[in-house]
């Protein structure tokens, strides 16, 4: 549920503020200099190379103040910051946008880099900052109901509320986005996140109906392991072992699933529950062969020997 944070880097403040009054000042007429620096500065940008992108839009904002694309020159000056992961930078740059070019044509596009930088800021270790990206999320959603990024906007401001504590708030926000926009693309993490957050609550019987939906209309999603093997600790929950156990094996056998191990784990743990100890030993004893590197090898090495020992396989027992 969680996005990857961005690394912070250093800083260009100076140039920053000297930009930064420029933005208010009346368009002026496109030149045929300004019409080349700007075509350089777009060139470097699209081939991806953003750092000297970044230099060239900065050139432009200083040469054209008052050029009629300056906003835009702001925003792509941004993205360039944000592909670099300088994060502070590029929050900075777009609330020039947001601050100074209010009527910007790229404005909606604007707030959500704003608020995705914001977003990972907070998740490279500054927790306070989910609260100036969930504000900046709402000021899209509020601004642009109908807008292109409103589903994102909404998912976003419901992982902002996520991180802070506030899993009630967050379960509506991500059930929205189910409800209002079922067919865009993050859809399937909001449906996901849902379940994820109704289990986090203890609605178990909510989250496993979630959970089935999920993986009746996304089976072929990226994620759909991981809920599976999560749809198994609910239905462990709720005792329902039996049933458990099938689903963590359908997760543990996912090709390339990365909590195998895990899964396995619970496997056994279940089969423990339903009091089949001598499968429950065989499946602990045998995570430390098929995942040598698990964290769960020392786990298992104990609970298969007390395992065959509770069911009466002695010479087992005595192996771990």
């Amino acid at each position: 549920m969680k996005s990857a944070a961005y690394a912070r880097l250093g800083s260009c403040v100076l140039v920053l503020a000297l930009a930064s009054a420029s933005a208010r000042a009346p368009a002026q007429e496109k030149t045929e200099a300004a019409t080349r620096q700007y075509n350089t500065a777009v060139g470097l940008h699209n081939s991806e190379v953003y750092d000297l992108g970044a230099e060239e839009w900065i050139k432009f904002l200083n040469d054209y103040k008052k050029d009629p694309r300056a906003d835009r020159a702001w925003h792509y000056l941004g993205v360039c910051y944000l592909k670099q992961n300088k994060l502070e930078k590029a929050a900075e740059t777009f609330e020039t946008v947001v601050k100074f070019v209010p009527n910007s044509k790229l404005l909606d596009d604007t707030l959500l880099n704003l608020g995705l930088t914001q977003y990972n800021i907070a998740q490279s270790g500054k927790p306070d900052v989910y609260d100036k990206a969930a504000a900046t999320f709402h000021t899209l959603a509020d601004k642009y109901p109908n807008g292109k990024h409103v589903a994102e906007a909404i998912f976003f401001g419901g992982e902002c509320l996520y991180h802070r504590g506030k899993k009630k708030e967050a379960a509506k926000k991500y059930a929205e986005v189910v409800e209002k926009h079922p067919t865009h693309a993050i859809a399937a993490r909001s449906l996901f996140a849902l379940a994820v957050t109704q289990a986090d609550l203890n609605r178990h019987k909510q989250a496993l109906a979630t959970y089935d939906l999920f993986l009746k209309k996304f089976p072929q999603s990226p994620l759909a392991a991981e809920a599976t093997m999560w749809r198994g600790e609910t239905l462990y929950a709720l005792k329902q072992y039996a049933e458990a156990v099938e689903a963590y094996a359908a997760a543990a056998a996912a090709p390339r699933f990365p909590m195998a191990d895990y899964a396995t784990v619970r496997r056994a743990d279940a089969l423990f529950a339903m009091k089949k100890y001598a499968e429950a030993a065989d499946l602990y004893a045998s995570v430390p062969a098929k995942f040598p590197e698990s964290q769960y090898v020392g786990l298992c090495n104990l609970e298969a020997g007390k395992k065959y020992y509770s069911a009466g396989d002695f010479p087992n027992a005595h192996r771990f």
